[in-house]
């Protein structure tokens, strides 16, 4: 069969019953703009997390209270409640490191108004120690040497069982990358779910055209139809079902994202990769999901589906 005339038999197909084919492809856009729409809100939340990040300064160090856990980027546990910095601290840090341009040492906690700290917590501990690093290049060096000098002021000889933290922006960074890329996976994967229900609408919509279109699939079969003909005519048709849902379903998402700028106010950002990957999901559902239907299709007797009524 020639490319043609086998898109020309899809085209005469798919309109045949277009009420059915438009809610077919009705799945695919909302699956693919699902996934392009929620891809897009993750990393624009990771952008702007991001941006803001980098804005407080590249030679930021922060020293916070909480037992360390593991290796890699720490969070100190208890952020508040734990008490194990004060603000001689903080003045040791401005004494002795020789890199830190500048100490600020801070006390959060919740009360009805605000006044001095020993007058309202009732002693010196404090939340978080913030070190201004002379430049970016002196990050390493300078946690290092808050390390070891907090170390010693706290009596701990072994590193692993430090009572702070001390993190640079690139920490912070990481972690907060860490954290908006596993929810912009778990919301794609949530929209991922309702393109796996367009394929099955697909499947659906093939099967009862086979069972429609048995007397047709029979009298080509018995003019000389190859399996291989019978098969791309349906498989085609799965496929161009799936092709059109995914442009439509990458303009639809890119307008859900708009809107959620606009309206809703969060960044949102679309990249190529997203676009890409809807793409080639939608074209791998019209395969697999029309694979069956065409097999079906292609293995019929052409005999019996002469005398099928």
């Amino acid at each position: 069969m020639k490319i043609y005339d086998l898109l020309q038999e899809t085209y005469f197909s798919l309109t045949v019953n277009k009420m059915r084919s438009s809610l077919t492809i009705l799945g695919i856009v909302i699956g693919i703009g699902s996934v392009i729409a929620m891809i897009s809100i993750g990393q624009g939340a990771s952008g702007s997390i991001q941006s803001s990040i980098q804005s407080i300064g590249s030679n930021l160090v922060l020293v916070m209270p909480g037992a360390q856990r593991g290796p890699g980027v720490q969070v100190s546990a208890g952020r508040g409640s734990a008490q194990t910095l004060t603000q001689e601290d903080a003045n040791a840090i401005i004494k002795e490191v020789t890199l830190a341009k500048a100490v600020a040492p801070e006390i959060s906690k919740r009360y009805q108004v605000t006044a001095a700290q020993r007058f309202l917590a009732g002693d010196t501990y404090v939340t978080t120690i913030s070190v201004e690093a002379q430049d970016q290049n002196s990050m390493a060096d300078i946690q290092q040497q808050i390390t070891d000098l907090l170390l010693e002021r706290h009596h701990i000889a072994d590193s692993q069982l430090a009572d702070f933290n001390v993190l640079n922006q690139a920490d912070i960074a990481a972690t907060a990358s860490s954290v908006t890329n596993t929810l912009a996976i778990l919301l794609g994967a949530i929209a991922g779910i309702s393109l796996i229900v367009g394929g099955i609408g697909i499947m659906n919509m093939m099967l009862t055209t086979v069972t429609e279109r048995t007397r047709e699939i029979g009298l080509r079969k018995a003019i000389g139809a190859k399996k291989k003909d019978i098969s791309a005519q349906f498989l085609t048709e799965s496929v161009m079902l799936t092709f059109l849902g995914g442009i439509i379903g990458i303009i639809f998402g890119w307008l859900a994202a708009w809107a959620v700028t606009q309206f809703a106010g969060i960044t949102t950002q679309i990249s190529l990769l997203s676009i890409t990957l809807a793409v080639g999901v939608s074209a791998t559902i019209g395969i697999v999901f029309g694979y069956y239907p065409a097999r079906r299709a292609a293995n019929l007797n052409p005999i019996e589906a002469l005398r099928y009524e």
